[in-house]
């Protein structure tokens, strides 16, 4: 078998893949070795950065930075406090279980 490459939809980095030619539609899952874009299906899908910090009164926050995966500028920012937090991956792991 000869090796093939896939180009990230990011950053233009050629991967090497085994097996036959393939689209990037086609593959369940990549993710780039150069930047760490990852792609599912040939959509690329948004970063997220989840970081803690101190508010007001040494009150602690989680903050949610879904960035946009080319640019990584921020495209939505949520303050949360951590119980909320956990209940909103709760949901999310929900929805994504199988």
């Amino acid at each position: 078998m000869i090796p093939n490459s896939v180009t990230c939809p990011a950053c233009g980095a050629k991967e090497l893949v085994r097996g036959e030619p393939v689209a990037l539609e086609d593959v369940g899952e990549f993710r780039c070795d150069e930047c760490g874009a990852r792609t599912v299906f040939g959509c690329l899908m948004p970063r997220v950065v989840v970081e803690p910090m101190k508010g007001a009164h040494d009150m602690l926050w989680i903050r949610t930075r879904i960035q946009d995966p080319k640019t990584r500028e921020d495209v939505h920012v949520l303050d949360l406090d951590p119980k909320m937090a956990v209940e909103l991956t709760r949901n999310i792991l929900a929805l994504v279980r199988l």
